[in-house]
């Protein structure tokens, strides 16, 4: 052998190296025309040489997720065992498979060759891709929420019949549908069973506890509750008012969001007392004076009394206090208002100084039931004070004119006729009172004369000085023009 062919030898074995590997290449590329290269694996499952399609098929064999109860949902002690596909959730085979077979086919030809060395020499693990569909996981736990939501409730207050019923307070819950898929998502990325805990948001009631207005509720119709007077009433009553009426009365309402209160309706409280009113009130009297010409003062000879009148507000305010309470009699808030002509007044403070006119007539000889009915009138007129200002009216004083009065029958005038009637005789009242007026000089404002002459009117003044009065028609008035009281 020549030096020169010798010298060829490391050339040729270098071509012929080079031509073995690219022969070897080109047979290693042609076995995996449209299969995965050797070395990918997930967790496991070798894909190497296999078609994508079986290789997608060879990874639901193996791992058998979408079917399986693999998910737990949680509430609590509650538990939901779940297929992952009722969620939407898949393991994406086909998109794995296509993952396995891209790898060293997605770059250039250099870099296509560098992967598959890599593969052969050393492999590569693929992680698993679960395919989620969001809106088949919002419907399963939307429907599932019918079931886990809690509808907030605040706590009530009612009456049925006289049972005081109190609700509890609830608090709301919302099944919090994204964050669960959230989770759900997270979850299903280890292909292993999950347990996955609900979410929730809560509604905190605006009444959360009603339970001193019950208290408040069960004391008002607890017993019935008696009304009383005060001692300076008279002796009417007592009243009770029921349980079933207290119960009518009482009102449950909220003042505003947070809280409910419990009251009774003074309204209808005061329809309840005002039929009471009328037994409780009581006009005041003015006292009735005397001159005395000596001392120059003014003696009583009839005490005042001070008006009454029921107080309903405060009456009513005072039942709704102690509705609530354990004291069930309640006493009557009665005003007393003070007469105008007090027992203490003096003749100076009225202007009173000495007699201002006086009217005279003559009934002598008259029948004992007209004397009886003057004296009976005139009593009525003894003493009574008249205002600076004031209009005197005859028939105010005087009242009714009957039997039950202490009046008799006697001769009357009526429809032009003498005839026997009860009052006979008062007239005779009226027209001394007409005289002492008119004599003084008083604006006379109502006066009305008899139907024809009368023989007792007459005496020692002639006719035409007389007044008749037929109450409440027929009156006589006079006003004092005076700046002092009479």
């Amino acid at each position: 052998i020549s030096m020169t062919r010798l010298a060829w030898l490391p050339f040729i074995g270098l071509v012929a190296a080079v031509l073995a590997a690219i022969i070897a290449l080109v047979v290693f590329e042609a076995s995996y025309v449209g299969k995965i290269f050797p070395g990918v694996q997930m967790w496991g499952l070798d894909l190497g040489g296999m078609r994508p399609d079986e290789a997608a098929l060879a990874l639901e064999a193996r791992f058998p997720y979408a079917n399986q109860p693999m998910i737990t949902l949680r509430d609590g002690d509650r538990t939901w065992s779940v297929r992952p596909v009722e969620l939407g959730l898949q393991l994406d085979s086909a998109g794995i498979a296509q993952t396995a077979y891209r790898l060293g086919r997605s770059g250039g030809t250099l870099e296509n060759l560098e992967t598959q060395a890599r593969l052969v020499w050393s492999g590569t693990q693929l992680g698993p891709v679960v395919r989620m569909d969001p809106n088949a996981a919002r419907s399963f736990l939307e429907s599932l929420a019918t079931s886990t939501n809690v509808t907030l409730r605040d706590a009530t207050l009612r009456l049925e019949g006289l049972n005081v019923v109190a609700t509890p307070s609830v608090t709301g819950r919302t099944l919090n549908v994204e964050a669960v898929v959230a989770r759900l998502a997270e979850a299903s990325r280890t292909l292993a069973p999950a347990t996955v805990p609900l979410v929730f948001q809560t509604q905190t009631p605006a009444v959360t506890d009603v339970s001193k207005a019950k208290a408040r509720l069960e004391a008002i119709v607890g017993s019935p509750m008696t009304i009383v007077p005060d001692a300076s009433t008279p002796q009417v009553g007592p009243w009770q008012i029921s349980r079933e009426e207290l119960a009518s009365m009482t009102l449950i309402r909220r003042p505003d969001a947070n809280h409910v209160e419990v009251a009774l309706d003074e309204a209808r409280l005061r329809s309840f007392l005002a039929p009471i009113a009328p037994k409780i009130e009581r006009p005041a009297i003015d006292a009735h004076f005397v001159f005395d010409d000596e001392l120059r003062e003014l003696r009583v000879i009839s005490p005042s009394q001070p008006g009454l009148a029921l107080n309903v507000p405060a009456t009513a305010a005072r039942i709704v206090q102690q509705a609530t309470t354990d004291q069930r009699q309640v006493t009557l808030v009665v005003n007393a208002t003070p007469a105008t002509y007090h027992d203490k007044l003096t003749a100076k403070e009225l202007g009173i100084t000495e007699l201002v006119s006086e009217g005279v007539t003559y009934f002598k000889g008259s029948a004992a039931s007209r004397v009886k009915n003057i004296a009976t009138s005139a009593a009525r007129f003894h003493g009574i004070i008249i205002a600076p200002g004031e209009t005197f009216s005859f028939a105010k004083f005087l009242g009714d004119v009957s039997l039950d009065q202490g009046y008799t029958e006697a001769l009357i005038i009526f429809a032009g006729r003498t005839i026997q009637g009860v009052g006979g005789g008062v007239c005779q009242v009226s027209t001394t009172a007409f005289r002492g007026a008119y004599l003084a000089g008083f604006p006379i404002v109502e006066r009305w004369p008899h139907a024809y002459r009368v023989g007792w009117y007459e005496r020692g003044f002639g006719p035409g000085l007389d007044a008749t009065v037929f109450a409440p028609e027929v009156d006589f008035k006079f006003t004092n023009d005076t700046p002092y009281h009479l």
